[in-house]
């Protein structure tokens, strides 16, 4: 069994987001420990900020990390989950985040609604130093 578990989800897919998480329940059962993520893929074009309210990202952050640990809690968790949110390149933050925190796995929806691999998927696959399950 896995120890230490990271569960990449897409909260615009909840019902992907959900079925990865319970893999991740089956693969480390009780005691392991789990890093449930989403990224926000915010733009980094000063064009564009110069549009948005000063304290945007702050907001959608936020919202985000509630909408996070209000899909964690329907699992009924214990202790040892916790949620992160970060922002950038999709792929990069979160094989960058999983290594950081020395995952044992990197679990990841498929991203096409089962139909082949998207981007994301892919590219965690083929550059995460550890395992990776992707989930359909």
């Amino acid at each position: 069994m896995y120890q230490k578990i990271f569960v990449a989800v897409d909260l615009e897919h909840e019902a992907s987001a959900k079925k990865s998480i319970h893999a991740a329940r089956q693969l480390g059962g009780e005691s392991a420990q789990y890093i449930i993520a989403s990224v926000l893929p915010f733009s980094s074009s000063s064009m564009v900020s110069n549009y948005l309210p000063k304290d945007y990202r702050k907001r959608v952050k936020d919202e985000v990390h509630a909408r996070l640990d209000e899909l964690v809690m329907t699992f009924q968790w214990q202790d040892n989950v916790k949620t992160e949110i970060y922002s950038g390149s999709i792929y990069e933050e979160l094989t960058d985040a999983a290594k950081a925190l020395h995952c044992d796995v990197l679990l990841i929806g498929s991203g096409r609604n089962g139909h082949g691999l998207g981007g994301n998927a892919q590219r965690v696959a083929q550059f995460f130093n550890q395992s990776v399950l992707i989930v359909r």
